[in-house]
């Protein structure tokens, strides 16, 4: 075996025939791989380790050395490089299939938790069922089969869609910049409640990180009817989950390939640019990420801006208990709602959204629970609207002002712990009011 550092150390010298070992080879000179030889010597090693040995194991403790060219000592406890990695590969095996590999019959998976890839054929080799899938309010139908003369237009179609978002987001990014560069100098009017409630939630100098929610989860929910606990999102098991709860071929296969791609919302979107706006004048270190990119540690030794509906967004599973106004979702409905756990003089047991006409959102303020010393926000509404309201709520003066006023703070007296909940009228999805509705002081 080579011992050359940095180098992959392949199992065996001799050449691997066969078809899985030529779909290795196409896949690892293909443009998903040409910028990452560390990831494509990681694809080599694995894929011949698999096909040589069948059923056997490689090691975190392996993989350092034969791969990445550590020491005998390495301990892959304390150093992430092979789990980087190895999330980093599986995204990018993920991208030369929906792309690059789209007509390959046998797509390659390496199952999160485990090093080993597998080979799988497509669900789709064969043409559908015209199956209809019903999403509460609305309808899809599963993609046909496109015949290789009507592909290339598609992709060219796909491109210029891709062309238009990414003109979009530099647009986005333009105004950012230009509100940014407005604040730092003095051009906007100042915030000094939002000042002060931001310092106070992330002025400690630690990192932040802004977990977006996943758009994709929630379609995917509707399909198989059922709710994903934290446990099974961190552990992506879409597959499984879209083969024990589904009969239909053709209705697996599109629950399948939604999870294949990660994609935000533009509220979300719109979320970050207030945030980081803030974050930059508080010279805050900031990292944005998806839900699905997310996992425990994040939440454990960070400060955490968590977002999105509890449909889109597994993480915030793990601070219901600590909260009196708690969401839900019934998927007999569906309808989404807050649960008041101990309602006060006035309030409702349940305040559940009306479809594109009224929403919620909540607003609360913790303290991490390993580390009191960082904090944990959650915008979290029934659906995207709301949240974009709750966004709204505490990133306004006046808001913060009058979230001041309610929780009895004076001055520059530092602000309690606390929830808030938002009613929400909604105009075509988008939130132009709302109103705080009930709140609570969240003992630390």
């Amino acid at each position: 075996m080579n011992s050359q550092p940095g180098k992959a150390q392949q199992p065996d010298a001799d050449p691997l025939p066969g078809p899985q070992w030529q779909l290795v080879q196409r896949v690892a000179a293909s443009t998903a791989f040409q910028k990452s030889h560390r990831q494509r010597d990681f694809l080599l090693y694995v894929c011949e380790r698999a096909l040589r040995n069948p059923g056997s194991i490689v090691h975190e403790q392996e993989l350092g050395r034969a791969v990445f060219g550590k020491s005998l000592d390495f301990d892959g406890s304390q150093d992430t490089l092979v789990r980087v990695q190895a999330s980093q590969l599986r995204k990018r095996l993920q991208q030369y299939f929906s792309s690059e590999g789209l007509a390959e019959p046998t797509i390659i998976e390496i199952p999160k938790g485990s090093y080993m890839p597998v080979f799988r054929q497509r669900a789709f080799e064969t043409p559908l069922p015209e199956t209809n899938i019903d999403l509460g309010n609305s309808t899809v139908l599963p993609p046909k089969i496109e015949s290789a003369k009507t592909r290339p237009g598609k992709l060219l179609m796909a491109l210029g869609c891709l062309t238009l978002i990414l003109s979009l987001l530099c647009i986005w990014l333009w105004r950012a910049n230009h509100e940014l560069h407005q604040r730092l100098s003095g051009d906007l009017e100042p915030q000094p409640a939002v000042d002060l409630l931001w310092q106070q939630m992330f002025g400690n100098g630690e990192h932040t990180y802004i977990v977006l929610s996943d758009s994709n989860l929630t379609l995917f929910q509707d399909i198989i009817k059922y709710q994903l606990s934290p446990t099974e999102y961190e552990t992506q098991q879409f597959p499984d989950l879209a083969d024990q709860r589904l009969h239909d071929p053709g209705s697996r296969d599109i629950a399948r390939r939604l999870m294949i791609r990660e994609y935000t919302s533009i509220t979300d979107a719109s979320l970050v640019r207030r945030i980081a706006i803030l974050n930059a004048i508080h010279q805050i270190p900031t990292d944005v990420i998806l839900a699905r990119d997310a996992s425990p540690r994040h939440f454990e030794s960070h400060n955490v801006i968590l977002v999105g509906p509890r449909r889109a967004n597994p993480w915030l599973a793990l601070f219901e208990d600590r909260l009196n106004f708690r969401s839900r979702f019934d998927e007999a409905g569906p309808a989404a709602y807050f649960e008041n756990q101990a309602p006060l003089p006035g309030e409702e047991r349940t305040y559940a959204a009306t479809w594109n006409t009224l929403g919620y959102c909540r607003v609360a303020y913790l303290p991490n629970s390993r580390d009191a010393g960082k904090s944990i926000l959650i915008i979290s509404g029934t659906e995207m609207g709301s949240s974009e309201a709750g966004a709204q709520f505490i990133t306004t003066e006046r808001w913060v002002r009058l979230l001041r006023a309610t929780l009895g703070v004076t001055g520059k007296q530092p602000v309690p712990y606390f929830e808030v909940l938002l009613r929400t009228h909604l105009v075509i999805s988008a939130a132009p009011s709302f109103e705080i509705i009930a709140y609570r002081i969240v003992k630390p």
